[in-house]
């Protein structure tokens, strides 16, 4: 996403699905992170995502210390910080649209 706030603003956003394309100006969730292991199951397809990547760093490291069907919170914590990738979001969208000010 275009990153300049002084000169544009997020108006909306663009999903793309089978059948065509839907614009949106609902802007809600966009970028709340998922901070727990409860709200990540609430997104069935992230969660499994998430645990996924979780084992296959764990099975190639020999530092990783949690196995993540017992710790997930604390598995999950630790493969954040071998990977320095934040919390996934809530919602994202296919496509941003941005309007100049």
């Amino acid at each position: 996403m275009y990153d300049d706030p002084e000169h544009f603003s997020l108006w909306g956003i663009i999903d793309l699905e089978k059948n065509g394309a839907v614009v949106s100006r609902n802007l809600e969730g966009l970028f709340e992170q998922i901070k727990t292991e409860e709200e990540l199951k609430k997104f069935p397809d992230k969660y499994n995502l998430v645990k996924s990547m979780i084992k296959t760093i764990a099975n190639n490291s020999k530092t990783f210390k949690f196995n993540v069907d017992v710790h997930f919170e604390k598995a999950w914590q630790e493969y954040r910080e071998l990977t320095s990738s934040g919390f996934p979001s809530k919602r994202t969208a296919d496509l941003y649209i941005l309007i100049k000010k």
